[in-house]
């Protein structure tokens, strides 16, 4: 299939049973307007999921009896060296950030807005590919099966980020409108996807996942119900702005919400092999760790450390989201911004916050 070219930087493709592989030994169960609006940070909660955490390494038995000297070290905790380094880092958006950073062992290290709405861009697609290898686990699809490349698929008029305009009127397949649709975040591909399914369906999946503050294709009523839950925003100032400008959007149709503390559940339970199956899990995780949209959680990382995510943008909307393995383990980062008055600076900041993180699981 032809494909566009583009300016992305290609991540390194890791085999997905290396990944698996190595969280399979580390992990063992558990679980911000024109000024930024940042919220206390939080260190102590832990994210509703199960998922394994760092097993404790195996005592070596000595044939001498030999007292034992407990080694001490100063490598900092993770959750205070976020603490002291995100709150600088979030101030250079004008706009609103929400952040959450869910440690190895399941605890949030850090979160700052994690419960606003924000528009989710290209997210959706996340749900929406569950939906797909649900579909396939139950036989009601296949990845070899063709799919019609329609010319409503076609959105924009510069094309897609995959599919060429000469695709159109040829067909696809389950399996690379899947990669298309995770790895290039192909507008066309998403949409050959939903040719399959339904939003209601989509939207079922998102709340078996329990990421219960994600709507997609909300209006109405539905819409003005939740932004007026206490329970769904947390500070003022912050839920001003966000609701402001998600009202903005909504005048001119239905728009798809989420959270980063949705977001992050989403990719704990991918890491854990929990997305409709181990199989479907280990298929996503194939797709999203050759993600072509490099520019903002890869840009300051060492090259081979391993990602796992799914990006997101719209005029004023900049999202990067997903797993990093560090020397502590897998950590899950999920960054959502939105009223940006300045996308690249926005781009900037993520990169930073994904290099600070990295930084506070990575001993020196």
């Amino acid at each position: 299939m032809a494909k566009r070219l583009f300016t992305y930087r290609f991540a390194g493709i890791v085999p997905v049973t290396v990944i698996l592989t190595i969280l399979g030994t580390l992990l063992l169960s558990g679980v911000i307007g024109a000024s930024p609006v940042i919220d206390a940070p939080v260190a102590v909660a832990t994210l509703n999921t199960p998922i394994p955490t760092q097993a404790a390494a195996s005592p070596v038995t000595q044939s001498v009896t030999q007292p034992t000297v407990a080694v001490e070290t100063e490598d900092a905790d993770p959750s205070q060296t976020l603490a002291e380094a995100l709150p600088a880092l979030l101030t250079e958006n004008a706009g609103v950030t929400g952040v959450i950073v869910v440690a190895p062992d399941g605890t949030v290290a850090y979160e700052a807005n994690a419960d606003l709405p924000f528009i989710s861009a290209s997210l959706y697609k996340l749900p929406l590919m569950a939906q797909i290898y649900a579909l396939i686990e139950r036989g009601e699809l296949t990845l070899d099966q063709k799919i019609p490349l329609n010319r409503s698929f076609f959105q924009d008029a510069t094309g897609d980020y995959y599919y060429a305009w000469n695709a159109i009127g040829t067909t696809t397949t389950v399996r690379e409108a899947l990669l298309a649709t995770g790895a290039y975040s192909s507008n066309a591909g998403a949409l050959a996807l939903l040719s399959l399914t339904t939003w209601d369906d989509v939207n079922q999946m998102a709340a078996s996942l329990s990421m219960s503050d994600t709507h997609l294709r909300a209006s109405g009523s539905e819409l003005a119900a939740w932004l007026s839950s206490p329970d769904a925003v947390s500070q003022v100032s912050a839920r001003t702005t966000a609701i402001g400008f998600i009202t903005e959007e909504a005048a001119t149709g239905p728009v798809m919400l989420t959270t980063p503390r949705d977001v992050a559940l989403f990719f704990r339970k991918l890491m854990a092999g929990t997305i409709v199956s181990q199989s479907a899990s280990a298929g996503m995780i194939e797709i999203l760790s050759q993600q072509a949209v490099d520019d903002r959680f890869p840009a300051q990382l060492p090259d081979d450390v391993q990602l796992v995510h799914k990006t997101g943008n719209l005029d004023g909307v900049v999202h990067d989201a997903g797993s990093m393995i560090t020397q502590s383990g897998p950590v899950i980062l999920a960054v959502l911004t939105e009223a940006n008055a300045d996308d690249a600076i926005a781009t900037e900041m993520l990169q930073e916050i994904a290099r600070a993180t990295y930084d506070a699981f990575t001993p020196s």
